[in-house]
């Protein structure tokens, strides 16, 4: 299992002797893993995270479960590659992402998913109507 490690600041204002609370501060996580290239992907999936980073989008973090804990930003991606086959790609991947919470709550998280499946659905059916007219097949 890998292990996740989070933080969280609690901002205050300090004024003489009451304190203020403000809010939950900036949720961090950092999730680290390691691929095996030739059992559990490699290149491709550090690309796609790379990928997923650069875009500056949040993403659902899910478990294997399907529970969502949120919407987070990718904002930063390591990876070390390590026993390396004779062309010099590595057998073993480790890597570390830190994500950053970006949603404020339940209710807006499943808003998001919900107009981001919205346009997934419009995108598809775009996306047939277009390969029906190419081919004349309907």
């Amino acid at each position: 299992m890998n292990p996740i490690i989070a933080g969280r600041q609690i901002p205050v204002s300090v004024n003489g002797i009451a304190f203020q609370f403000l809010g939950v501060g900036e949720k961090n996580i950092t999730l680290a893993g390691v691929l095996y290239p030739e059992l559990t992907g490699g290149k491709l999936t550090m690309t796609t995270l790379r990928l997923m980073a650069e875009e500056g989008r949040a993403w659902p973090l899910l478990d294997g479960t399907g529970m969502i804990y949120g919407m987070y930003v990718i904002s930063r991606v390591n990876e070390t590659g390590s026993i390396f086959f004779a062309d010099g790609t590595p057998r073993k991947i480790d890597f570390t992402l830190s994500l950053t919470r970006v949603d404020e709550s339940l209710a807006a998280l499943y808003g998001d998913i919900g107009k981001q499946a919205e346009s997934l659905i419009g995108k598809a059916g775009s996306m047939a109507t277009k390969f029906t007219d190419m081919t004349g097949a309907g």
